[in-house]
């Protein structure tokens, strides 16, 4: 017998849906991508790309998971994203200068910033359409001043 929030909770959490799970396994090959650049897994194989650049790539899975699964898949995508880049911001912490370091807060906050907002934008948006079928409100019509 389910409990009475099972329902509730799978609802949410889009895990029965494959696309979800892709979208998180491309957040950690980015992630892997980004610790071959930063030298994180002993070999620098990309050492001409600014291991900046990998973290920028983020944004695709981010933009997917809010665009797909509104701001329930982006809150998910970005928590695992912010996940991932804090720990190797810790571990990075001794070879790392003070303006290196702000540069990797600065874009993980612009980067769940803006997976956030679109993906807030794209929850609210059934919201605010009127339902099929139904008959267009009038214009409101907006005071003159005098």
């Amino acid at each position: 017998m389910s409990s009475p929030g099972e329902g509730r909770r799978a609802a949410w959490l889009p895990v029965r849906d494959h696309r979800f799970w892709v979208v998180q396994a491309l957040v950690a090959v980015v992630f892997l991508l980004h610790e071959l650049a930063d030298g994180g897994l002993g070999t620098r194989p990309f050492a001409v790309v600014p291991h900046l650049a990998f973290e920028a790539l983020f944004l695709f899975p981010l933009l997917y998971a809010a665009l797909n699964f509104g701001l329930r898949g982006s809150l998910v995508t970005a928590a695992w994203v912010t996940l991932l880049m804090s720990l190797d911001i810790t571990f990075s912490l001794q070879g790392m200068g003070r303006i290196n370091l702000w540069a990797h807060y600065v874009e993980l906050a612009t980067l769940d910033i803006v997976a956030v907002a679109v993906g807030w934008g794209v929850a609210a948006e059934p919201l605010a359409r009127p339902p099929a079928g139904a008959e267009p409100r009038p214009p409101r019509r907006i005071p003159r001043r005098r």
